[in-house]
C-alpha cells in the first residue's frame, strides 16, 4: 500500500479536527483503504469530550481565582483550588474528568479491522489519523523551552499539563497553610511561583483553544499510513503466532481518546498475555525512534520485553505524552512505539500550519524498523532465536502463547 496515495488522500479531506466531518470523512477513506487491501474493517462510533484545551484552561483560571482568593478568604480559595488540583489530577491520569463533564460529549470514529486467523496472540498495529490544532508563536517558543530542558534532563521531565498539576497543588498547599493560620511572607512569596504558572497556562492554552486545525501530514496522515503499509505487509507474510489487527483511532488529538476508549471496551476480552499493541507516533519526517517510556506525571516504561526485542532497531527515546501505547500499558497490555524525532527530539511538522508534507522515505523508515521488531517478537514467541534478536532480551519474561511453556 502506498504510503504517498493514503498522505495525499488525507490532506485531500481538509483539517481532521478531532470529532469534525472531516474527521469522519478521513475514517470512510481509511475504511475503503483497508477494504482495497484485502480486509473486513468495521467504523466504530465512540463518543468523547475532545474539548481538552478548554478544559485544562478552566483548570489553570480556577488555580488563578483560588489563590488570589485565599489570601483574604483562605477556606474560599483552598475550596476552589483543591477543587481545580483534584480534577486536574483525574483528567491527567485520564481516569476521570470531573469538570470535563461541563462539556457535551461528541462523536469520533475508530477505525478497526480483526483479524481472522485466530493466532495465540493479537498484535494491535495502533495510529492516530486525525490532525491537531496549530501553535501560535508563543506556544512554540515555550515548546522549544521545554523541549531544550527535556533533552538536559534525559527525557525526565514532566508534560507541560502536569507541570500545571502540580503548580496546583502547591497552590493547594499555600491555601491549607493560610486556612492553618501561617501569614508569613514567606508564604507568599512561594505562592506566587505556581499562580505565575497558572496565568502563564492560562495564555498559551488561551492561544491553542482558538487555534486552527492544521493540515496534518506528519501529525497524523503518516501514522495512518505506516499503520496500513504495516498490514498490508504482514498480510502478505502473515506471522505464525500473531494476529494483527488494525485500530486506526480518532480523537487523538491531546489525551488519545480514541485509543483511550478502544482499550476499555476490549481491556475484559484480551488478558496481557494475549495482546501486544505496537503503537505509531508521527513519521512524516526525521529519523526513526522507539519509545522505551510514556506518560505526562510519571513515565511508564513501556513493555520491557519489546523495548529489548527492539534493541538495535532505532535510537531510543523517553516520551512523556498520552499516546496509544501509554493507554495500552495503562491496563497493563504490553505495548510499544515508534515514530520518527527531528535533531530536536520532536515529531517533526506536528503542530504546525506548514505540515503539509509528509517524507515518504521516513514513513518507510519506520515501517521497516516496524516489520524488524514484528520478526522478531513472532520468533520469540515461537521459542527460536530471530536473526539479530539481542541477547539482553532474553533478561524479560516472554510475552507467551496460551498453553506454551517457556
Amino acid at each position: 500500500m502506498d504510503p504517498a496515495r493514503i498522505v495525499t488522500d488525507l490532506l485531500a479531506v481538509g483539517p481532521r479536527g478531532s470529532c469534525t466531518d472531516a474527521e469522519r470523512r478521513a475514517a470512510r477513506l481509511l475504511s475503503r483503504a483497508l477494504k482495497e487491501s484485502g480486509r473486513r474493517p468495521r467504523i466504530e462510533t465512540v463518543w468523547v469530550r475532545p474539548q481538552w484545551s478548554w478544559l485544562w484552561l478552566l483548570h489553570a483560571t480556577l488555580g488563578i481565582a483560588g489563590s488570589v482568593a485565599s489570601v483574604d478568604a483562605p477556606v474560599t480559595g483552598l475550596v476552589i483550588v483543591a477543587v481545580a488540583a483534584v480534577s486536574a489530577i483525574a483528567t491527567l491520569t485520564g481516569r476521570l474528568t470531573l469538570l470535563g463533564l461541563l462539556w457535551p460529549r461528541r462523536a469520533t470514529q475508530n477505525v478497526v479491522s480483526r483479524d481472522t486467523r485466530e493466532a495465540p496472540v493479537r498484535l494491535v498495529i495502533a495510529a492516530p489519523y486525525d490532525a491537531p490544532r496549530a501553535m501560535t508563536g508563543a506556544l512554540r517558543t515555550a515548546t522549544r523551552l521545554d523541549g531544550g530542558v527535556r533533552r538536559a534532563l534525559g527525557g525526565r521531565w514532566p508534560h507541560p499539563l502536569a507541570t500545571l498539576t502540580l503548580a496546583l497543588l502547591m497552590i493547594t498547599g499555600c491555601a491549607i497553610a493560610r486556612v492553618a493560620g501561617v501569614e508569613e511572607n514567606w508564604l507568599g512569596a512561594v505562592q506566587l511561583l505556581p499562580t505565575v504558572v497558572c496565568i502563564v497556562a492560562v495564555a498559551l492554552l488561551a492561544d491553542l483553544a482558538f487555534g486552527r486545525t492544521t493540515p496534518g501530514a506528519s501529525a497524523h496522515a503518516s501514522t495512518a499510513a505506516a499503520a496500513l503499509s504495516i498490514a498490508a505487509t504482514l498480510d502478505r507474510r502473515p506471522p505464525r503466532d500473531l494476529d494483527v489487527d488494525v485500530v486506526l483511532a480518532g480523537a487523538s488529538d491531546g489525551p488519545s481518546l480514541g485509543m483511550r476508549a478502544h482499550v476499555a471496551k476490549h481491556r475484559r476480552d484480551l488478558r496481557p498475555e494475549q495482546v501486544a499493541v505496537l503503537h505509531l507516533e508521527p513519521c512524516g519526517g526525521g529519523s526513526p525512534h522507539v519509545w522505551t517510556h510514556d506518560g505526562p506525571m510519571l513515565a511508564l516504561p513501556l513493555h520491557p520485553r519489546l523495548v529489548a526485542l527492539s534493541e538495535g532497531l532505532a535510537p531510543t527515546h523517553r516520551g512523556h505524552g498520552t499516546g496509544g501505547a501509554y493507554r495500552a500499558r495503562q491496563v497493563r497490555w504490553p505495548a510499544i512505539a515508534v515514530g520518527c524525532l527531528d535533531e530536536r527530539g520532536r515529531p517533526p511538522g506536528k503542530r504546525l500550519q506548514a505540515d503539509t508534507e509528509a517524507d515518504v522515505a521516513a514513513i518507510r523508515r519506520t515501517v521497516d524498523v516496524a516489520l524488524q521488531l514484528v520478526a522478531r517478537l513472532d520468533a520469540d514467541l515461537g521459542g527460536t532465536a530471530a536473526q539479530g534478536t539481542p541477547p539482553r532480551a532474553r533478561r524479560f519474561p516472554r510475552i507467551q502463547v496460551p498453553g506454551r511453556s517457556s
